[in-house]
């Protein structure tokens, strides 16, 4: 693994070779210093960044392609959690229909235990039939009416008969610890 000094070390070294290349500029505006010095300093100079720059875009390329393959991965690895999910609700749901169909509530076995749980929560309301709902139930909305769910289920949960309406049971769960 390379360190943080290395790093800034290897981009140090750009920032020296723009400082050669300011160097160079100043020794070609000396008219004493031979233009072929200058020349043969700027092709040594050129040579590094070259090299310095190519080794940058494959970097870079090589990060670039490395990406594209996690992104890839990634998508198979979601497509594979996606199956295996779907394969154990389908697994649970299975135990818990055939546990019920044998009116077994819960299983002890050396791996754990397996049991039907109730669903907590609130139950699920069902409006069969919105125009006998009485009017104390409703909410006026201007043009027209429509069931007040909340009222309705506070009706309901008190033990109340509202006419349309009626509260669902709660479903069960396949619960393993």
């Amino acid at each position: 693994m390379v360190g943080e000094s290395e790093i800034i070390m290897k981009l140090d070294s750009l920032s020296n070779l723009n400082d050669r290349y300011q160097n160079i500029k100043a020794l070609a505006l000396d008219s004493d210093i031979p233009i072929e010095a200058v020349e043969s300093a700027l092709k040594e100079v050129e040579g590094d960044i070259t090299l310095k720059v190519q080794n940058g875009i494959g970097l870079i390329k090589d990060l670039e392609g490395l990406k594209a393959h996690i992104e890839s991965e990634k998508r198979r690895y979601t497509e594979a959690y996606n199956a295996l999910d779907n394969r154990i609700k389908r697994i649970k749901e299975w135990y818990k229909i055939n546990l019920e169909r044998m009116e077994k509530a819960e299983v002890q076995t050396s791996y754990g235990k397996m049991k039907i749980a109730n669903n907590g929560g609130v139950r699920t309301m069902e409006i069969v039939n919105p125009e006998v709902i009485p009017v104390e139930y409703l909410t006026v909305i201007p043009e027209h009416t429509e069931p007040n769910k909340e009222a309705i289920r506070a009706a309901l949960e008190e033990g109340k008969t509202v006419a349309g309406a009626y509260l669902k049971e709660r479903g069960t769960h396949l619960v393993i610890r």
